[in-house]
């Protein structure tokens, strides 16, 4: 008989049995730390496809606690990652299974995890219905479950979804703590996107409360973060949001910049919610930017942009977005002066936002209401609407429509001749003014934001001299000086004393690096834009591309200012008062004449150490009409005698000569503090009635010096003076133009012009330069004088250099200004082939600097010209010098050719170096040209002094 043998084989198969489950077993555990290590590292995709891989394994092995506790990841993964419904589902099969296990612990845990679900869903119901405090009831209820069961991850979804409620109700405090709370757990849990959107949530806050500065580094904070986990949704929102805190600080470009690339990735996700939200956004930056420039076609775009809004509002159901488009439709209907129309939106804008109790509409809405009423002249019911609409915001804190209530609220009483009633409204309106303005970090950001609040000041000026023009009591036409030192320069005068920290000095290496990195990025563009074969496709996508890297260092230096606690601990300066003007800038041998231009009529204060005067001038626009001609003559030299002799006079006899009727004999230095087009007033040019043509200019009677406000020169003049530099004198002159070809002079120059904005710009070398840096290293000491010529005049060597150790700074170079983009404005050094450097020291790069100089002098185009700015004055190229550690500099109000440049600066250094004070050797400069063949003031009038004026220099 035959026997079957198979007890080999059934062995093999148990083995087998065994060693694949052993391997499965092994598996499942390796599965299971990999997706513990990807929630680790806050990769909850990975951990949902390992734990997905790590269930299928359970279940071949028919491991029912190892499925329960996959599916409880899984439920907990996809709570992390947003899919809430997958997250349900997940967590009801666990609890299927852990029930018929008998696993209490688990069937707990799981019942718990599923009502927390089950109130998280029923509170954002709620949310969307508008019902928030019942929300707050469902979403406080799910935050104490996941107290319950330490579950960290429920908690903070929870608890920033609740934050939005309070968010609505406009309860901000509790908002932001809401998300505070969140963003540590966030952090804990390394969960980025939500880490993302609690910055995003804290720099909502933060704009509430118009801190704009610290917003903007959260913004840009969660921005990085969704960009680095690809969250494309909550990206746009960072960017939308950023786009928003640039168009409420002035620099509608920037912000355009921003909103349009949100609305575009927006149409691309489909997310019509939130493309409303964006075509607002930038519809009111239209608005706010045709108020700026008095331009109807910015009017109409905006009102495009709102319509647009509106229709793809009736498909999302926003009606937050609603309301508001509503409220600025009806504001660009009162710029319009269609008053009845404004009425109509704003009052409808205003019954939807009682329906929701939207509280910051509400307030808007009654501000906007009292407009219309007062451009109507309904006093009564303006007043109203007013006082009401300032009720409202006191209760909510929103000091962005605070202020212009209040100012409102004035104009009614002014109207009304209630003097007293107008000047408290308007006071309480620039103290709301500066209180946002000294929250603000950069110079650029509190320019633009105070650009449209200078009309409080001029309204409080008005009512002063209304009050005033009776009696000329001393007390109020000192208060009228006050309010002018309030009003002029304030950003000016707070950078100067942010400048006194060493910024980089501070910066942490990681934001030193990303600020290195950006600057190369930027000058690397110049560099590739100066070639003129680049085609028009080419050369528009590299502009595009500079305006994002030039956006990017912009967000970096709030990031850099936020960050330095010196800075946070500086006090907003107080602007000083006539007397102390008086005490700290005046002796008896110096007087100062402050102008201020309003729309009805101008001031000029005489300010003598022991006394002063007040004088009324003609209107702003009666001044500008005045000077404009007189300005074209003055830059264009004419052959034979000076043919503005007799506007000279006139304009004496309309700013001046009241004035100084009053100067003593005793005086010999005149302070010049312009406004308005009075900056580009060379006023040692205006004639005093005399025979004698060499004693006509004022020039020949004063040492004359500019400064932007009294209080800015005051710090100049107090700043500690050093008497230990071991140098005297740096010079950077004859810079090496000519390493571009001949032939592609050209066309650089009018790439350069397109780029910069200066369409007279001539890129020729300058063959005077060399022989003027020689003449003034004459007077120096070798060991005192360092001198960079030609390929040697390098950017890289400006920054390179320890400028700080030099007394004097002179610069001979060409110059560019960008008045639209004041930043890219430049000094022109050797176009060499420096793999860094593009060879433009900007605007940018001068603030980064760190000079200790008692002067610079730029000897460089139109360096004393720059951006208009109401009340800051001229953003050019000695404000930047200033901030960067200058005293005073010495710049040029037109395009001078180099010879006769270089024949005034001679004379300057000679008489600096016999021991003249900087605005006595500037004076005799002058008038060493006035008496030779360059004696018309085009040759020498352009030479200004900024600052400091009375030191010797040796």
């Amino acid at each position: 008989m035959s026997m079957v043998v198979f007890s080999n084989s059934v062995f093999y198969a148990q083995r087998k049995g065994k060693n694949t489950q052993e391997h499965l077993f092994q598996l499942y555990e390796s599965t299971v730390a990999r997706g513990e290590r990807n929630i680790k590292d806050g990769n909850f995709l990975c951990a949902v496809e390992a734990f997905t891989h790590a269930l299928n394994i359970a279940k071949k092995v028919s491991k029912v606690e190892a499925e329960i506790e996959c599916l409880m990841n899984l439920g907990l993964l996809n709570w992390n990652v947003g899919q809430i419904e997958k997250s349900v589902d997940f967590y009801e099969r666990a609890f299927g299974k852990a029930k018929r296990m008998n696993s209490a612990e688990k069937v707990e845990k799981c019942k718990i995890i599923l009502e927390i679900s089950d109130s998280y869903l029923e509170g954002k119901k709620l949310q969307r219905c508008g019902r928030y405090r019942k929300s707050i009831e469902s979403f406080g209820n799910a935050i104490d479950l996941s107290k319950k069961i330490k579950s960290k991850e429920h908690m903070l979804k929870c608890l920033r979804k609740l934050s939005i409620s309070y968010f609505y109700l406009y309860e901000l405090q509790k908002f932001n703590s809401l998300n505070e709370k969140a963003l540590r757990i966030a952090r804990i849990l390394n969960h980025k996107k939500e880490e993302g959107r609690c910055l995003n949530n804290i720099g909502l806050y933060n704009c509430k409360l118009n801190k704009y500065s610290k917003a903007l580094c959260l913004y840009q904070e969660a921005l990085l973060i969704e960009r680095e986990v690809n969250n494309k949704e909550d990206e746009s929102a960072c960017l939308n949001n950023i786009g928003v805190i640039y168009g409420k600080v002035g620099l509608y470009d920037r912000a355009l910049d921003y909103l349009r690339t949100a609305l575009k990735i927006d149409k691309e996700l489909d997310e019509d919610r939130f493309v409303s939200i964006e075509l607002l956004n930038i519809g009111e930056i239209f608005c706010k930017r045709g108020i700026l420039l008095a331009n109807k076609k910015d009017f109409y775009r905006a009102l495009d942009y709102f319509m647009r809004g509106l229709k793809l509002i009736k498909k999302s159901k926003n009606e937050r977005c609603h309301i508001r488009i509503l409220n600025n439709m009806g504001y660009v209907y009162l710029e319009l002066k269609e008053y009845h129309e404004a009425l109509r939106y704003f009052q409808s804008s205003y019954r939807k936002a009682l329906k929701i109790q939207d509280r910051e509409v509400i307030c808007m809405s009654l501000n906007n209401i009292g407009i219309v009423n007062l451009n109507l002249g309904n006093h009564g019911d303006s007043r109203n609407f007013f006082s009401k609409a300032i009720d409202s915001a006191l209760k909510i804190g929103v000091n962005h429509i605070l202020w212009e209530s209040y100012f409102g609220l004035g104009q009614v009483y002014e109207d009304e001749n209630n003097f007293c009633e107008a000047l408290e409204n308007y006071e309480k309106a620039a103290e709301v003014v500066e209180k946002i303005m000294n929250d603000i970090y950069l110079d650029t950001s509190k320019i633009g934001f105070a650009r449209d609040k200078l009309e409080i000041y001029e309204r409080i000026i008005h009512v002063l001299y209304g009050l005033n023009c009776g009696s000329r009591s001393e007390a109020f036409e000192k208060d009228i000086f006050f309010v002018i030192e309030r009003a002029r320069a304030r950003a000016f005068l707070e950078i100067l004393r942010e400048s006194k920290v060493n910024i980089r000095e501070k910066l942490k290496p990681g934001l030193k690096k990303k600020e290195e990195e950006i600057s190369a990025k930027i000058s690397t563009i110049h560099k590739i834009l100066l070639d003129e074969n680049l085609s028009v496709g080419k050369r528009k996508e590299l502009l595009k591309l500079l305006r994002q890297r030039e956006n990017e260092y912009g967000l970096l230096l709030s990031k850099i200012k936020d960050e330095i606690p010196e800075l946070a601990e500086i006090i907003a300066p107080e602007p000083f008062k006539l007397e102390q003007v008086q005490e700290r800038l005046l002796d008896e041998k110096t007087a100062l004449l402050e102008f201020f231009m309003c729309d009805e009529n101008s001031f000029l204060f005489l300010i003598k150490n022991d006394g002063y005067e007040m004088f009324i001038l003609p209107s702003r626009e009666e001044i500008q009409d005045s000077i404009r001609a007189y300005l074209k003559i003055l830059t264009c030299p004419s052959k034979g005698s000076f043919k503005g002799a007799s506007a000279a006079k006139r304009l004496f006899k309309e700013l001046l000569f009241p004035a100084m009727r009053d100067i003593p004999d005793s005086v010999e230095n005149i302070i010049i503090v312009p406004d308005g087009i009075l900056f580009y007033l060379p006023f040692e040019t205006l004639i005093q009635s005399s025979k004698d043509k060499f004693n006509d200019y004022l020039i020949m009677k004063y040492k004359i010096s500019y400064a932007p406000s009294s209080s800015s020169l005051i710090f100049l003049q107090e700043k500690i003076k050093r008497n230990d530099h071991p140098k005297d004198l740096l010079i950077f002159g004859d810079p090496d133009y000519c390493s571009l070809k001949q032939n592609d002079v050209r066309g650089t120059v009018k790439i350069l012009q397109e780029f910069y904005q200066n369409q007279g710009f001539d890129f020729s070398p300058l063959p005077h330069s060399k022989k003027e840096v020689r003449n003034i290293s004459r007077y120096f000491l070798n060991d005192q004088c360092d001198v960079y010529l030609g390929d040697e005049a390098r950017e890289d060597v400006v920054k390179k250099l320890p400028l700080e150790k030099y007394k004097i700074i002179h610069f001979a170079c060409h110059g560019f200004l960008n008045e639209r983009f004041p930043s890219r404005s430049a000094l022109v050094m050797s176009l060499g082939n420096n793999a860094r450097e593009d060879g433009f020291l900007q605007f940018s790069e001068i603030c980064n600097l760190r000079l200790d100089a008692d002067l610079v002098v730029l000897s460089a185009c139109q360096t004393g010209k720059g951006r208009l700015e109401k009340g800051e004055g001229i953003i050019g190229f000695p404000r930047v010098f200033f901030l960067s550690g200058a005293k005073s500099v010495v710049s040029t109000l037109w395009k001078i050719s180099d010879k006769p440049t270089s024949k005034f600066m001679n004379y300057f250094y000679r008489y600096l170096h016999s021991g003249y004070t900087k605005a006595q050797a500037l004076r005799l400069a002058k008038i060493e040209m006035i008496k030779s063949k360059y004696f018309h003031p085009f040759y020498w009038a352009a030479f200004i002094l900024n600052g400091e004026y009375s030191s010797k220099l040796n």
